[in-house]
């Protein structure tokens, strides 16, 4: 059982991973003269867990993929999946000694979690989403109440004891293998050092509610943006804060996108189906089609 913990990661985050959204976060350099990911002189685990039909095609690439990551002090356990479950997939990574993350490539089955809050205005609302925290979180206990398949309720401690990044890319337009060995080849080039990424990072932050007036905006907009620009500013030579509330919005996101940064912080409302902007009073949605699209993906 792994009892190691991981920083707590935003819930919007784990929900966008299930959907083909990506967040990296890196210091500009090339991975070979980062930190060795060895901890005390014992190698982090990492499972490579793949789905079959897409094993045999890619074999190389994650073969390759492997000794990269070998090279930087990691431990590789190959995982391949054919009609396992959720459950019996939670069950694997609970068992493996001294796991820090998985990253899942292909169709690995998923769960959903449905739940009923209330907004900042008090009205009541439903939501049904998938959710990949339930293979991070290996010690909570998973409830379904009404066995309806859904999961409803979290028993127990919640935060994740390990990371899960997900490469599913059948959901989006082109071929699947093409779309793996070409992240998998720009994936080798940074890990190696030929690819690099400039020292730059954005901060992008949208308003809480359509009028704009309430005390999350207030925060978000103001001491956290400013906060988050300071302690970035110690990383990264050049930081760019957008918090306009007069230019944040899904377009200007995606154009901002489109130049060169090591690492986008984004404060919007999202969940599993995208990012949520707020534009001269109302809703503007930038859903992960949209993203891909748009971004050529």
């Amino acid at each position: 059982m792994v009892s190691r913990r991981v920083p707590a990661i935003p819930l919007c985050m784990i929900l966008l991973a299930q959907l083909g959204f990506g967040f990296v976060v890196t210091t500009g350099r090339p991975l070979s003269r980062q930190l060795s990911l060895s901890q005390a002189g014992r190698p982090d685990v990492i499972c490579l867990m793949v789905k079959d039909t897409v094993y045999g095609p890619l074999e190389e690439k994650f073969q390759r993929w492997k000794t990269d990551k070998e090279k930087l002090g990691a431990s590789i356990v190959v995982k391949i999946i054919s009609s396992e479950s959720p459950s019996q997939i939670r069950s694997f990574l609970k068992n493996v000694t001294n796991l820090a993350g998985c990253l899942m490539v292909g169709d690995i089955p998923y769960v959903e979690f449905e739940w009923n809050y209330s907004d900042v205005y008090g009205k009541q609302f439903y939501d049904r989403f998938p959710s990949d925290l339930y293979f991070m979180d290996l010690s909570g206990d998973w409830v379904d109440s009404n066995g309806n398949g859904v999961y409803d309720k979290i028993l127990g401690d919640l935060g994740p004891e390990i990371w899960v990044g997900r490469l599913k890319t059948s959901n989006l337009s082109g071929n699947e293998i093409d779309l793996l060995k070409h992240y998998f080849d720009k994936n080798h080039d940074y890990l190696t050092g030929a690819l690099t990424m400039p020292p730059r990072a954005l901060i992008y932050v949208d308003e809480s509610t359509p009028e704009a007036t309430d005390s999350a905006t207030e925060y978000y907009t103001g001491e956290l943006a400013l906060k988050t620009r300071d302690a970035l500013s110690k990383i990264y030579p050049e930081v760019v804060l957008v918090r306009s509330l007069e230019y944040t919005n899904a377009s200007d996101y995606l154009n901002r996108l489109r130049e060169s940064w090591s690492l986008v912080r984004l404060n919007v409302h999202s969940g599993g189906f995208g990012h949520y902007f707020i534009y001269d009073g109302k809703w503007d949605c930038s859903i992960h089609q949209h993203l891909s699209g748009s971004l050529g993906l």
